[in-house]
């Protein structure tokens, strides 16, 4: 009975910690995505404020380069006018998601591999009307293990002392 008592308590608490550990990762991990997306949007919208003419773009790329940021200024009939980190691209960029979402909405929003840069990114767009140009930005996102590096350790020592206690 006492063995009982001892393996359903031990259950319980393995549930509850799994349980918890999944809820904790899954609101961190959409509020990282949150924030994220909410500072490349302020970013696009900077530089949207300046005439996209006008961008000196060699050192505007160089800028987002150097903080792992890739900009990319796209026209809306897809040709790709600027790209920090290729010279040139000569794809059309009009099957992207979040192109398709900036065009129809205005501002677009999405996570995907990237086969140029060959690794994950989260990407935003955002549609200047005016000038018929897409400005997009994106940044590496390493999605599962950026978060359970963060949160692995704490939640095993938790886990270790509520066990030993």
């Amino acid at each position: 009975m006492h063995k009982k008592i001892i393996r359903s308590f031990l259950v319980t608490f393995v549930i509850s910690f799994v349980l918890g550990f999944g809820l904790l990762y899954l609101n961190l991990y959409n509020a990282s995505i949150q924030q994220d997306r909410e500072y490349l949007f302020k970013t696009v919208k900077l530089v949207k404020s300046m005439k996209i003419d006008e961008l000196d773009t060699t050192r505007l790329g160089s800028v987002f380069k150097s903080e792992d940021t890739r900009i990319t200024i796209i026209k809306r009939n897809g040709k790709v006018l600027y790209d920090n980190y290729k010279g040139k691209i000569t794809e059309k960029h009009l099957q992207r998601e979040e192109v398709k979402q900036a065009i129809q909405q205005g501002t677009g929003s999405c996570i995907r591999f990237s086969d140029t840069m060959h690794r994950s990114f989260l990407y935003v767009a955002d549609y200047e009307k005016d000038n018929q140009t897409i400005v997009r930005l994106a940044m590496p996102f390493d999605g599962l293990k950026q978060s359970i590096s963060i949160l692995l350790a704490p939640f095993l020592f938790s886990s270790c002392l509520s066990f030993l206690v």
